[in-house]
């Protein structure tokens, strides 16, 4: 049978060396709490119910960098992976073992906070730590899917413009069929149509690979059936 989550981190800290790390048999919100009074004994913890976390206004911002350290070390010795915020964003997420639920993300600047992720409400916790500057897994596929659809867009109204623009003798046209991509010069022009010597063609993506039985021709084309690929 698996133990909990936060007994297994404790039951683990007690297997170790505690004399000389007391704070590492307890959970990561207690363990933060006693920190934050060893190192700035002034400041007030404000404790919330178990899927809130706890919070402090800690003004001395080498106290802040002191704590922040502990916290870190806490991680590290209990085997956990930790995890920067992204943009600089002061703080991390410390993932000791997510398959029991051990996880924790600390918001490391004046305005202290340290959150355990719970069982029962995940949700509030992937909130809460995304909102102090963790980005998932998720959210960064998210991120990398709206970026590309963003270059896409760009690269299609881009093709668009290029493809209603008139042409003319000499310019270098380019039209792609399933996944070979034909390039050619504009020899002739007679009102929408174009006569294209068609020189080259490749795969898109490998343009080291030529389709067989491939050979250069000329045709006449719509003009906005290519596109100007200068």
């Amino acid at each position: 049978m698996k133990k909990n989550g936060i007994a297994a981190l404790v039951l683990f800290a007690l297997s170790g060396c505690t004399t000389m790390f007391p704070n590492d048999v307890f959970s990561p919100e207690k363990a933060a709490a006693k920190i934050i009074k060893a190192e700035s004994p002034q400041s007030h913890i404000n404790v919330y119910p178990s899927n809130l976390g706890i919070y402090s206004t800690i003004f001395e911002r080498a106290a802040v960098g002191r704590i922040r350290e502990e916290l870190e070390r806490y991680c590290h010795r209990h085997s956990g992976d930790l995890i920067p915020f992204a943009n600089d964003a002061p703080g991390f997420l410390c993932s000791i073992d997510p398959e029991r639920g051990i996880t924790f993300a600390a918001r490391t600047d004046t305005n202290f906070g340290v959150i355990e992720k719970r069982a029962q409400d995940t949700e509030t916790f992937d909130n809460t730590a995304e909102s102090w500057g963790y980005v998932s897994l998720a959210h960064q596929a998210e991120l990398i899917n709206q970026a590309r659809a963003k270059v896409i867009s760009e690269q299609e109204k881009q093709r668009f413009q290029a493809t209603n623009k008139q042409k003319t003798v000499g310019m270098r046209v380019c039209q792609e069929q399933g996944k070979v991509r034909y390039q050619g010069t504009v020899e002739q022009v007679n009102g929408n149509k174009i006569k294209v010597f068609v020189e080259q063609a490749a795969v898109i993506g490998a343009p080291e690979l030529r389709p067989a039985g491939f050979r250069q021709e000329s045709y006449w084309v719509n003009f906005w059936d290519v596109y100007d690929c200068e």
